[in-house]
């Protein structure tokens, strides 16, 4: 679909389809889809960064670790294997921003609240002013949910999920390694989950 063909009824169901989520997961794999359903989106993907918010002090910026989840999500990817080199030592821009990595064109979606951790949305392919607009109206749209998702969500304190959400987060993990198991890859560490 491109940019121009967008029509008022098509921007509602776009709408609706974003606010019915019942929680945070559905909403970004909603989104997700959303916009690799673009004709000009070739892929997309969302990051939750953790431990990266800097604290004001009088020394000069010190780099923290940070942890950094991938939606969709991917268990199998290696655990040394660094599969987003672009977020490490970069600030998430205030706005939509168009980058070129490894021969690539990626906008950068940030979606920044005061109880989540910092997110972005990564898209690949090929972006003109329209389908910016476009984006950033969109994106404006999922901030707003996101938001009062991570208000029921997550915890005030850790910014972690809560148990409002446990059950979506434990079956999502359930289903990954269920599918996994048909794939005869055996590995001990599968049945290990980690929750707070």
């Amino acid at each position: 679909m491109t940019t121009q063909t967008v029509s008022m009824q098509q921007c509602f169901s776009w709408a609706n389809e974003i606010t019915r989520c019942q929680n945070y997961q559905a909403l970004t794999y909603v989104f997700i889809e959303l916009l690799k359903s673009f004709n000009w989106v070739d892929s997309a993907c969302a990051y939750e960064i953790y431990g990266d918010r800097k604290k004001r002090t009088q020394a000069r910026h010190i780099a923290s670790e940070i942890l950094i989840r991938k939606l969709p999500l991917d268990f199998s990817a290696e655990t040394g294997e660094n599969t987003y080199p672009f977020l490490d030592n970069r600030q998430l821009p205030e706005h939509i921003e168009i980058v070129t990595l490894a021969e690539k064109t990626k906008a950068l979606l940030p979606v920044i609240t005061d109880t989540g951790p910092d997110r972005v949305i990564v898209l690949e392919g090929v972006f003109n002013d329209e389908a910016v607009a476009l984006l950033n109206h969109l994106l404006n749209l999922y901030h707003n949910q996101v938001i009062l998702h991570d208000h029921k969500e997550r915890d005030v304190l850790t910014r972690l999920p809560n148990r409002q959400s446990f059950d979506a987060r434990l079956m999502e993990v359930c289903e990954f390694y269920q599918r996994a198991a048909f794939s005869k890859k055996t590995d001990d560490k599968l049945s290990w989950i980690a929750m707070l």
